[in-house]
């Protein structure tokens, strides 16, 4: 009887702490209601306390690529007619769409059509790219089905892919390599580049693909935390090292934050840091809408305010709440001014 009193506070506790994700920062809601969205396989998370849409269609044909998916695909959408920005979005190793759908949901209330996926094969970072390359492919084809909810809406001069962890790393790898002249924005989520040797013994370095992303055209912006054991701060800031400086390219270390950027129980205003950040860099770059750019220069007011809030911190090795040997910068920005 005692256990189940400490699990059943320990959830309500999850769900005060993590409360709903459109009551946290800025950009939580967008100018598109909820009502006005549709959804193909929307899921609920009761670790984001988020719900399916009403409106959500049960699909498992057009939006399953058994390959390179282990479960259909999600997919969000705006309902009304139009051509949208569009961004792929995936997760890390040993997990599944469900904790990053809640991304997809978020940002086509701000205009964007979204899918959501749950790659095949987890253990390695080179094997995310086909992934990656398969949900481009439903988007073409469900682009132009007629019976599709994204029939002639996905603008393909404006797609985005964004991952988490190992997710991330692939999604840096696929943007600068293997989808380079279809990818026009980036962006990498705590991506893993090697960490812990008890970590790469269970899910492997990098040694395949690397960190080299000299090949990269597409505005890049990499977000990690610094109380993230996985992929150290320090380690993910070597794939900004390796990015071309002809790029726009951002990476930010966010105060207090572990893997999944959204887990410091301290610091909960920090969490709308990794939205406002991700909403803002795609508005700039995949909207083209130049307001945004204030979140990203030394001196736009946005960007002056977050680092008076402290959002950011540096990662230095053999401080408390710091994990692994390579620092970081709290931020470095290039390029957003050109």
């Amino acid at each position: 009887m005692k256990n189940r009193f400490f699990i059943l506070l320990f959830m309500v506790f999850n769900l005060y702490l993590f409360a709903d994700i459109y009551s946290i920062g800025e950009f939580a809601k967008g100018d598109i209601p909820l009502d006005d969205l549709v959804s193909y396989n929307d899921v609920t998370s009761l670790h984001y306390n988020t719900s399916k849409l009403d409106s959500n269609i049960e699909e498992k044909v057009f939006t399953l690529d058994e390959d390179f998916f282990r479960e259909e695909a999600t997919i969000y959408s705006p309902k009304a007619e139009g051509v949208y920005p569009t961004v792929i979005i995936t997760h890390g190793y040993n997990s599944s769409k469900e904790p990053l759908s809640f991304y997809g949901k978020h940002l086509a209330t701000h205009g964007y059509v979204c899918i959501v996926y749950t790659n095949a094969n987890q253990k390695m970072i080179f094997q995310w790219p086909n992934g990656f390359i398969a949900a481009y492919n439903i988007l073409v084809s469900e682009n132009l089905r007629k019976n599709s909810i994204i029939y002639n809406k996905v603008d393909f001069s404006k797609i985005a892919i964004m991952g988490h962890s190992m997710g991330g790393a692939g999604a840096l790898q696929t943007a600068a390599r293997f989808l380079k002249d279809k990818v026009d924005v980036v962006i990498g989520l705590s991506p893993y580049n090697g960490g812990p040797t008890r970590v790469d013994a269970v899910g492997g370095a990098n040694f395949v693909l690397g960190d080299d992303l000299s090949p990269m055209i597409a505005p890049t912006l990499i977000i990690s935390g610094t109380w993230d054991w996985i992929a150290h701060p320090g380690m993910s800031y070597k794939f900004y090292e390796k990015l071309p400086n002809s790029i726009p390219k951002v990476f930010v270390s966010l105060n207090r934050l572990g893997h999944d950027l959204q887990d410091s129980a301290l610091h909960i205003k920090n969490k709308k840091g990794t939205l406002t950040l991700i909403t803002a860099w795609l508005n700039l770059y995949l909207k083209g809408e130049k307001e945004y750019k204030e979140y990203f220069t030394e001196n736009g007011e946005a960007h002056i305010q977050m680092v008076a809030d402290k959002y950011f911190r540096a990662y230095n090795p053999g401080v408390t709440n710091t994990y692994g040997k390579n620092p970081c910068p709290a931020y470095i920005v290039s390029g957003v001014d050109n």
